[in-house]
């Protein structure tokens, strides 16, 4: 299983945003992309995959890709299905398929994966990905637009998560997703994704 885990700093939980302006939402369209990087194949779903969105008022949103449906990759889409969620939890209805709410701060989401992963931080700095051994689940922590602070940087290492590069050029977060995913394909060539 892999599991990307995007804190987001200005983006609030509480599903109030036009999707005709993402990036004025608290730069909403990088988790709709990221979201999007992380769960699609060209013509399919993966199945081992989990995004957990953790919005900057401590709201949760967890899409687990084994149980998802009616969701489409494009940008927009994405955004549409992540604010539905964040609006339907509010008004206490049910959620589609694969996507649950939480409301949890950072060092519980971080609890919560450990119990069922390694924990891996993406930073310029760390081991070269490449040549990491993965856990057969791990979970890969990843900002938005924004670095994680020195405080939320301080709560990932409580985790003995290890702080692994895809090189000293910074990416976009969806690109970081891209790339975590083709090392790990390469590696296990048997991925197992949906029709």
């Amino acid at each position: 299983m892999r599991r990307f885990l995007i804190v987001s700093h200005k983006a609030k939980g509480n599903g109030d945003f036009s999707l005709d302006d993402l990036p004025g939402a608290g730069r909403m369209d990088i988790l709709a992309i990221s979201s999007s990087s992380a769960l699609f194949l060209s013509h399919s779903l993966r199945k081992d995959v989990e995004v957990w969105i953790l919005f900057s008022d401590s709201v949760l949103l967890r899409i687990i890709g084994s149980e998802a449906k009616y969701l489409f990759p494009d940008e927009r889409n994405m955004a549409a299905a992540i604010r539905n969620a964040l609006i339907r939890n509010k008004a206490g209805k049910k959620m589609l398929p694969g996507i649950y709410i939480d409301s949890m701060d950072l060092e519980s989401a971080l609890k919560t994966a450990a119990e069922d992963s390694a924990i891996y931080y993406l930073k310029e700095d760390g081991k070269d990905a490449y040549e990491v051994e993965f856990h057969q689940n791990s979970t890969f922590v990843l900002g938005d637009h924004m670095d994680l602070t020195e405080e939320e940087e301080s709560l990932v290492k409580k985790f003995n998560a290890n702080t692994i590069s895809l090189g000293k050029n910074s990416l976009h977060t969806y690109q970081a997703i891209v790339i975590v995913h083709h090392i790990l394909d390469r590696r296990d060539e048997n991925a197992e994704v949906s029709p």
